[in-house]
Order: structure tokens, then sequence, then C-alpha cells
């Protein structure tokens, strides 16, 4: 943890000044709402802040991002007081950001749960990845679409929250498997 800090300080330092910047604390940070969990996103969030950085800062949900969509609990919702004491006071709001990867039939159920907690929680957040895939062996995929499914029920919950989707896209169709930065018309889910 000490040298991620370091590397957190040295990186806002260098770029925190920018508009464009927004620090994502740790991509896929853990696999369980656990106090170490806390502890490893309070250090960062603090040295950050602790470095001058006044800009938005992310914080990618437990269960390997996957929160409530992928686990019992959810660390940013668990976690949710600390994780904002250690925000400070005059900062902007942590966005608390999730993946969607849930491929069975109670998906869209799930993503509902999450969304509603982190609402309550006071959390502006985004959905950091969608997954539509299963890689089998053999480098082979198969197409699995519960989570776009549970996207598309839950779409109403997501704008009314405002909600960002990263623009970053890996997508399985027709068997195969296309990486795509950038938004264009087939990136919506409406």
């Amino acid at each position: 943890m000490k040298q991620a800090s370091v590397d957190i300080s040295n990186v806002v330092k260098k770029f925190g000044s920018r508009t464009s910047f927004v620090l994502d604390t740790f991509n896929q940070g853990g696999k369980s709402a656990s106090q170490d969990w806390a502890d490893m996103q309070t250090t960062l969030i603090k040295a950050a802040r602790n470095s001058g950085y006044k800009g938005t800062i992310v914080v990618e949900d437990s269960n390997w991002g996957g929160g409530l969509t992928a686990g019992p609990q959810s660390g940013l919702v668990k976690f949710a007081d600390q994780l904002k004491a250690a925000n400070g006071e005059g900062n902007p709001a942590l966005i608390g950001s999730f993946h969607v990867y849930a491929r069975e039939s109670e998906a869209s159920s799930r993503l509902g749960k999450q969304i509603k907690a982190l609402r309550e929680a006071g959390y502006k957040f985004q959905i950091g990845e969608v997954g539509n895939a299963k890689f089998l062996v053999g480098n082979t995929f198969q197409q699995k679409d519960e989570a776009t499914k549970a996207l598309q029920d839950n779409m109403t919950a997501l704008k009314a929250a405002g909600a960002d989707i990263l623009p970053g896209k890996d997508q399985f169709q027709d068997g195969k498997l296309r990486r795509r930065a950038g938004f264009s018309k087939s990136d919506q889910f409406l």
C-alpha cells in the first residue's frame, strides 16, 4: 500500500490539474466487502487528497468490481461512511463504480438492488464494465445476454440516477470478440 500511495500521489501531482482527469483508485481491488478492502480504498483516497487533488475520485466496488451484482455485500455500501470520511469535506462526491457480469436469471433484480443501494448511500455512480460473454476452454466464448438485459431492464433507474457507462467496449457478437472504444449508435442500450 505504501508504494501504491506514492504512485497515486505522483500521478495526481502530474495530471490532477487537468480538467478531464478522473482518478480511479483500483480496478477490481478485492474479492469481498472486507475491512481490508475498505482500508485499501481509504489509504488511496487519502493519498490523493493529501497530495492536493481536488478532482473526482472513482472507487470500484468490492467483489472484483461487481458489488451486489456479484456478491452478498457491496463494499461501497458497507463502508460508505469510512470512504466518505477519507474523501474529506469540500471535495466532489465519490463516484461508486461497479461491473455488470451477472449471467444468471436474477441479474436484473441484483442490478436493481445495486442501483438502489448506491443511491441510498449517496454515491454518484458509473458502470465500469459490462460483460456479455463467458470464456470457455480453447479460446472460445459463449454469448450470455443476461447482463445486457439487466441494463435494459434497469435503464429507467440508471437514467434517474445519472449513471455513466464507460466508452471502452469488449463486445461479443455473432461468435466473435471485438474491442472498441468510444460511443456509437450500436453502443447504446436503448
